[in-house]
C-alpha cells in the first residue's frame, strides 16, 4: 500500500490523506458537531490504476455530544455582588469527569468540582471566565465568556424605556 485518502461526503471537512496509519500512527480526528458523519475511505496502491473494491470502505461515525456551556444570572454587577452561573445548558453524551473554572483569565483553574451552580464574587473589573469541561475518556473542551464588576451602579434599560437600578 502507498498511502490512503478519506473523504466526508456531505460534510464541508476537508479530505485528509497520507502515507500511513495503524496501530502504532493512529489518525485523530475532532468533530465539534454531534451525529452521524459518512465517511469514504480509499487505500491506494501501486499495482493498478483502478483501485480495488477490496481498498475501498464507506462507514458512519456516530460522534458523540461534548459541548459545554455556562449561563449567569447577570454576567455584570455592581461591587460586592456574587456571580451566580449555571452549567445545566451543558450537554454530554460521554460521562463528565469534572468541570473546572477559571475566573481571573490567568489559565490557573480556581476551582474544580461536579455542582451545577456555582457563585463567585469578582474584584471590579472585566474577566474572560472559562469553564472547562473534562469526560471520564480524558476529552476536554472549554467555553469563555466576559463578566465582572462595573464600577458603580449597574442600571438596566427595560424595553419599554423605563429604568430600575440592579
Amino acid at each position: 500500500l502507498s498511502g490512503w485518502e478519506m473523504s466526508f461526503p456531505g460534510t464541508e471537512m476537508p479530505s485528509l490523506s497520507g502515507e500511513s496509519f495503524g496501530q502504532n500512527n493512529p489518525l485523530n480526528i475532532t468533530w465539534f458537531e454531534p451525529g452521524q458523519i459518512p465517511v469514504h475511505l480509499e487505500l491506494q496502491q501501486n499495482v493498478s490504476e483502478v483501485t480495488p473494491p477490496e481498498l475501498i470502505a464507506d462507514f458512519t461515525i456516530d460522534v458523540a455530544a461534548f459541548d459545554p456551556q455556562f449561563t449567569a444570572d447577570s454576567f455584570f454587577k455592581s461591587a460586592g455582588n456574587e456571580i451566580t452561573f449555571d452549567i445545566s445548558a451543558s450537554v454530554s453524551d460521554l460521562p463528565v469527569a469534572n468541570y473546572g473554572w477559571d475566573w481571573e483569565s490567568d489559565g490557573n483553574l480556581d476551582h474544580t468540582g461536579l455542582e451545577s451552580s456555582l457563585s463567585h464574587t469578582f474584584a471590579q473589573g472585566t474577566y474572560t471566565v472559562t469553564m472547562h469541561m473534562y469526560a471520564q475518556n480524558g476529552y476536554s473542551r472549554s467555553v469563555s465568556h466576559q463578566a465582572g464588576v462595573l464600577d458603580g451602579e449597574v442600571v438596566i434599560i427595560r424595553n419599554d424605556g423605563n429604568t430600575y437600578d440592579a
